[in-house]
């Protein structure tokens, strides 16, 4: 609105616009950083009712019935160096000489704005599964204990998702605020494992978790929570990747009883700080931003090309993946987990198709994840 308002006026008045770049005579122009807005619930609730609600979310397996994205928190208390997540909801800092700073926060709606706009989603759109996009779900315990209590009353039938710290996990279990998540339609959590060596989280700039952290959260959500899906995220192809320690990824994914982990290639997103190292280092073999999916290599370690780290991923999967695991996920008493085995499972013959078929005939172009955009969406 404040840029709208500044156009008529001519550019000088558009560039008292903090947080906004142009172009003025060929080049680029970036104005001071804008400050976070401190009250998310001074925003009002997205307008749903001006989008195809209906068109969102029709998968029969993926975050079923009826997905849709929310989230009730902002930004992260964390600065890992391979994250963009946390950069983009940072708090920015200019110096005089021009220099940014960016900082941490954590900022979080209301308890009962994120109630009306979830009954909004559920009772309006029809939208039963809530997947959170949350940065840290969990950060605040009290808050998740609100909300529980909340959700329950409200009895509004949805089931959700979310991204949470173990170690938060493990807190919340003992404080009995987990157990209520659990009771408000908790369906699937997804946590950052990301690795097995702690020398190699440290060098993220990840050092809160340990192995006895993940596989105390995990043994929770196993032994207590048998229909939560349980998914793990881990990052391969790190500088000091090796075979060895690559297949040990997978190795600990399957101790932890995982019912999916994801082993995601590190990537060097724009921006962030490992981008800065691997540019200045000379690491970053393809600049074609399409393959930054988090699927694709974009470096090779020290140990293993681009390739030999693209073909061990496919031996990650395989190594997880097994008609024992798909036959027990498939039993499970939780629909919802049925549900996403038989997702999973589908993705996982769909990868190692293309993969078969690249080999086949190398001149199609591999495709393993991307955005599609459905027939609709220009109507």
């Amino acid at each position: 609105m404040e840029l709208l308002a500044a156009i008529p006026d001519g550019e000088s008045a558009v560039e008292g616009v903090k947080g906004i770049a142009f172009r003025k005579d060929g080049r680029a122009v970036e104005t001071p950083p804008r400050p976070l807005i401190s009250d998310l619930d001074s925003l009002p609730l997205p307008a749903y009712d001006l989008m195809p609600m209906h068109l969102y979310g029709t998968s029969k397996f993926l975050f079923s019935p009826g997905g849709a994205t929310i989230h009730h928190s902002r930004g992260c208390v964390s600065n890992c160096r391979f994250c963009a997540w946390w950069r983009q909801m940072a708090d920015v800092e200019q110096s005089d000489d021009g220099s940014v700073a960016l900082k941490p926060r954590w900022r979080t709606k209301s308890v009962q704005n994120t109630i009306n706009e979830i009954r909004v989603l559920a009772e309006k759109h029809n939208k039963r599964c809530l997947v959170f996009v949350d940065e840290y779900w969990n950060k605040d315990p009290e808050w998740s204990a609100n909300f529980a209590d909340a959700l329950i009353s409200e009895n509004l039938g949805v089931e959700w998702f979310a991204f949470m710290r173990a170690d938060a996990v493990i807190r919340d279990e003992k404080s009995g605020v987990f157990e209520k998540l659990a009771r408000s339609g908790l369906v699937h959590v997804s946590i950052g494992v990301e690795r097995v060596e702690q020398d190699e989280l440290k060098g993220m700039g990840k050092p809160f978790y340990s192995e006895n952290t993940a596989l105390e959260c995990f043994g929770i959500l196993k032994n207590k929570y048998p229909n939560i899906f349980r998914q793990g995220t881990f990052i391969v192809g790190v500088r000091h990747e090796t075979p060895a320690s690559m297949l040990a990824q997978a190795d600990f994914a399957r101790r932890l009883e995982l019912d999916y982990p994801g082993f995601h290639p590190i990537t060097p997103v724009p921006g962030t700080a490992f981008w800065a190292e691997a540019e200045a280092a000379g690491w970053i073999e393809t600049r074609d931003f399409a393959d930054y999916d988090w699927m694709t290599p974009i470096i090779s370690s020290e140990n293993m090309s681009r390739e030999r780290i693209e073909e061990l991923l496919i031996v990650l999967s395989k190594r997880f993946v097994s008609l024992k695991w798909f036959l027990k996920g498939i039993t499970s008493k939780g629909l919802y987990k049925r549900k996403m085995y038989i997702w999973w499972l589908i993705v996982t013959i769909r990868v190692l198709l293309t993969s078969i078929r690249s080999f086949v005939w190398p001149f199609k172009t591999k495709v393993y994840a991307g955005l599609i955009k459905p027939p609709w969406y220009d109507d």
